[in-house]
């Protein structure tokens, strides 16, 4: 396949509270910021399919999906440890569980697959081991991008691994990276209420 920048339709991220003179707690914080990160892996899966990579609607599809989300939690991580020291577990813990109920209750009802099948559990599994290999990188940003698309070039079909690395590395992960901090700073209030135009996030 040739590489190629797809050109997307915009999608609206919402990251202010409607009534943000009541402070918010850490587990609504968290939720909010699960429901960003579900939004945010799930364009970056419509945009790679949208630009050909070759990612079956099946086991595949939620396979690229729970990297993706894995990676973006561990970058709300990152900031939570910097920003929220004494409540980084908590509010980590609850994103990883709000993201795992959502994700198994997905791929359940779009595979139908046996309610035998604990998909949350096997999330958070895959989560915890991903956590640690990305903590090797310390503040290595190019190493995670690079980590990320290794993972995500098992994935796709055999002739879109090689294009996968540039793809991701350079144009779906850096956005995605940008939304999440973009939301996250703006739901602890530290950013500035954004203008119509700045809330619209390029993507599908």
């Amino acid at each position: 396949m040739t590489l190629a920048t797809v050109r997307k339709p915009r999608m609206r991220v919402r990251s202010r509270w409607f009534k943000s003179e009541q402070p918010k707690s850490i587990a609504e914080i968290a939720g909010a910021m699960a429901f960003i990160l579900w939004r945010v892996a799930h364009q970056a899966l419509r945009n790679m399919r949208a630009a050909d990579f070759e990612i079956d609607a099946g086991p595949k599809y939620f396979e690229f999906l729970s990297e993706c989300l894995v990676f973006l939690t561990q970058v709300a991580d990152r900031i939570a440890f910097e920003r929220l020291p004494d409540q980084r577990v908590e509010f980590t813990t609850v994103v990883a569980n709000r993201l795992a109920e959502t994700f198994a209750d997905n791929r359940r009802e779009l595979l139908e697959a046996s309610a035998d099948s604990d998909q949350k559990s096997a999330f958070i599994d895959l989560f915890n081991l991903r956590l640690e290999d990305y903590a090797d990188f310390d503040r290595d940003d190019y190493g995670r991008l690079r980590y990320l698309a290794q993972k995500l070039s098992h994935v796709v079909g055999p002739h879109d691994a090689l294009w996968v690395h540039e793809q991701v590395m350079e144009i779906e992960a850096p956005q995605a990276v940008e939304i999440v901090h973009g939301s996250l700073r703006s739901l602890l209030g530290d950013a500035p209420p954004p203008s119509r135009r700045q809330s619209m996030m390029s993507g599908e």
